[in-house]
């Protein structure tokens, strides 16, 4: 809870102004998680020209090991930068201006952002064995922060949250993707870790996109100028359906008739072009974090064309925000899910991405199911995201990848596929399932693959003359090409023949 302190600064008393309070955004708050070894950013409001001080302290009575001073300026707005702090805690983050704030039980350690659709925002509760995971989450030094849904048409300067410790209490309605990604990696560093989540589910990738990204996309600016468009005359069109709305339930029941439609492209939605950057991430930037997760793609799966060029904008549009070029970002590629679309190709989009610097692919092809958009083992998608992070962002020696097509070649009547992080490559059960071989004529037939140190080599004897080959190419694929780390392999194929 936030507490008054009960000695100022003389400065700051003799010095404040009368005609505001020193206010600051509910990322700071009790709980709170910062972001270890690098420098402190905190900032808020108060009246113009009034002096603020801040302090970081430790232990009781209060010791200041961290101190910076500013004037606001002419808007009322004022932000400091404190020198780094080491892993630890807890501390008091002290606030003094005209009146005085006081944030306790304050950690340092490493933040991260969750953020997506459905798959992201599913909570613990949801999850495969919720009831025992819920009883085991006591980790005082795991700290959840959950953004409320918002899509604006302007960026938001909060995010209207509250930190909380991670127990039994706080973790059902937390993001289980989120939370065990951060469970794997508490585990792992022995740091305190921040866990900021923000996802709606059933959005597309555009919603968390800035608008200024959009607008210089020749689609996706269309679109946004369209609903930009479509919204002036949306208050009129609103009243004429509410007029109509009251007309309709007026009538005898017997008499109604179909309702009348209500209509669309007003402010607000989760389809929004750009609101959710602007009411869920934009209150976010400035707080300095980790790394990214991310799990969406669902909504974009009809367009992977479109989203193999939207998604790596994205991306490079929130390192920009954050000012940090190669901010770590990790993504789960979609599961295992039978659906009408061949999602083959919008993990192929997803997997576009790569090609920016510390991005990852976590693979959840043999993890989903069939007849469920939301597979219910989180675990898996949250360790092999915090695989990811320990080989990349921590460098640590893991293997965070599971083998990664790089290569082929054609030997006679069969063809050699090469991997990257294939130690151990394996096919669980014995025999690779989910694999197509083509020739010139680009029909696909089952094939047979046999594992052969880090390479697989495949054919079939319909196919004397083979030019391609595909893994697990289709919407619930059954696949089983592991690597000796246990990380399944993400569906490739070694053609770039066009999506038909």
């Amino acid at each position: 809870m936030v507490r008054p302190l009960l000695a100022l600064a003389s400065l700051a008393l003799s010095t404040a102004p009368t005609v505001a309070s020193v206010a600051m955004p509910s990322l700071f708050s009790d709980h709170m998680v910062l972001q270890r070894d690098v420098p402190l950013r905190v900032w808020g409001w108060a009246a113009p020209g009034e002096i603020v001080n801040v302090h970081i302290a430790k232990g009781e009575p209060a010791n200041r090991i961290r101190s910076a001073r500013t004037v606001t300026g002419p808007d009322g707005k004022w932000e400091v930068s404190l020198l780094p702090l080491p892993a630890g805690g807890p501390f008091e983050l002290q606030v003094l201006g005209q009146n005085s704030l006081a944030f306790t039980d304050v950690l340092a350690g490493d933040v991260w952002v969750g953020s997506g659709q459905s798959n992201m925002e599913m909570a613990v509760a949801s999850s495969k064995d919720a009831q025992t995971e819920i009883a085991a989450a006591n980790h005082p030094d795991i700290r959840l922060f959950t953004v409320p849904r918002r899509s604006t048409e302007f960026p938001m300067a909060d995010a209207y949250g509250t930190w909380a410790r991670c127990s039994p209490e706080t973790v059902p309605r937390f993001s289980a993707a989120a939370y065990f990604f951060g469970r794997e990696l508490r585990q792992q560093l022995g740091v305190p870790i921040g866990l900021i989540h923000s996802s709606w589910g059933g959005t597309p990738a555009e919603a968390w996109t800035p608008r200024p990204w959009l607008r210089a996309h020749s689609v996706l600016g269309q679109r946004l100028g369209a609903y930009l468009e479509g919204l002036k005359t949306y208050p009129e069109r609103k009243a004429q359906w509410d007029a109509e709305m009251e007309t309709w339930r007026r009538k005898p029941e017997a008499e109604r008739g179909p309702q009348p439609r209500a209509p669309g492209g007003g402010p607000g939605g989760g389809g929004v072009p750009g609101g959710l950057y602007q009411g869920m991430i934009a209150p976010l930037v400035k707080y300095p974090v980790r790394g990214v997760i991310w799990y969406q793609g669902e909504s974009n799966a009809g367009e992977p064309e479109l989203y193999s060029e939207l998604f790596p904008m994205m991306i490079t549009a929130w390192r920009q925000a954050w000012n940090r070029p190669e901010l770590p970002f990790y993504f789960v590629q979609l599961a295992n899910f039978e659906t009408g679309f061949n999602w083959a190709w919008v993990r192929e989009a997803q997997a576009a991405a790569l090609r920016l610097p510390h991005v990852g692919l976590a693979t959840a092809i043999d993890v989903g199911e069939a007849r469920d958009i939301h597979p219910k083992n989180k675990q898996a998608v949250g360790r092999r995201l915090a695989l990811i992070a320990l080989a990349d962002a921590y460098r640590r020696p893991v293997q965070g990848f599971g083998p990664t097509y790089t290569g082929f070649a054609v030997e006679g009547s069969a063809i050699r596929v090469q991997f990257a992080a294939a130690q151990g490559l394996n096919a669980r059960g014995g025999t690779v399932t989910s694999l197509e071989i083509a020739g010139d004529d680009r029909k696909f037939v089952p094939a047979t693959g046999t594992v052969d140190g880090q390479t697989l080599v495949v054919r079939s004897a319909e196919v004397p003359h083979p030019v391609a080959v595909r893994y697990a190419w289709a919407s619930n694929p059954s696949a089983n090409l592991y690597n000796g780390a246990g990380l399944p392999a993400p569906p490739f194929r070694t053609d770039a023949w066009p999506r038909q």
